[in-house]
Order: structure tokens, then C-alpha cells, then sequence
């Protein structure tokens, strides 16, 4: 674990396996925002030599799953990123020192990075950069 992850109010990034990234920002410890956005079944995968003993289920048995989080369904959703997850694709783009400053933080990276994982993408503060 990174010494930044238990940093709070930030601006983070994910870059992906595949280079898709998300912007977001929290007022928490960022190392608990992490545990919200990854699925546990990525986050804690079965071991090796337990996997190959299951019997692989069915598409018909095991329905998709959906995750609450961009990121998370974004794992879920691609098998070679979430087999290549890890927490260092987290880090912390800047510190803030109130809320109004880690919104406009977030809006300015947002605008900036153009993050493709982000779903939400409007603002409530303007932003014009020149």
C-alpha cells in the first residue's frame, strides 16, 4: 500500500490495464475509497490451486454482475484488467483543503485528463480554462 492512500481529501486516478482512467476525489481515507470501487471478488481472487478444483459455472447460472462503481463494473466487465488489477493503478493527483476546493480540483482534472471510466462529467461549477 502506497504511503498517498491514506491520504483524504483528494483527487485520484486509476489508469487501467488497458489505459482507460477515472478521475474521482473523496473527503475519506483514499485507501477505503479503493475498497469501495473494487468488487471483492477481484480485490480478494480465489487462490491458484483452489480455482482449477471449481467446476466453471455456466453463463446460464451465473448472471452478470453489476457493480455500483465505474471502475468496478469496468473490472467486472474486461477479465484481462481485473486479472491484471492492482492498487498501485490509484494514485493521488492533489490535496485539498475544502470541499469547495476538491470540487473544483475534480472538475479541473476531469476537463483536463478527459478520463473515459468518469460517467459522470457534469459540473457544478463551471470551469473555463483558456
Amino acid at each position: 500500500m502506497l504511503l498517498s492512500h491514506h491520504q483524504s481529501n483528494v483527487i485520484y486516478q486509476f489508469v487501467c490495464h488497458c489505459d482507460r482512467q477515472y478521475v474521482g476525489r473523496t473527503s475519506q481515507c483514499l485507501e477505503e475509497r479503493i475498497k469501495q470501487h473494487i468488487p471483492k471478488s477481484i480485490a480478494n481472487p480465489p487462490t491458484p490451486h483452489i480455482f482449477q478444483t471449481l467446476p466453471r459455472p455456466s453463463k446460464a447460472t451465473n448472471p452478470p454482475q453489476f457493480h455500483q462503481s465505474a471502475i468496478g463494473q469496468h473490472l467486472l466487465d474486461n477479465a484481462q484488467c481485473a486479472l491484471h488489477y492492482n492498487q498501485d493503478m490509484f494514485s493521488v493527483l492533489a490535496q485539498a483543503h475544502t470541499p469547495f476546493h476538491l470540487s473544483a480540483l475534480k472538475a479541473t482534472f476531469i476537463k483536463s485528463l478527459n478520463p473515459l471510466l468518469c460517467k459522470q462529467k457534469e459540473f457544478i461549477y463551471s470551469l473555463k480554462i483558456s
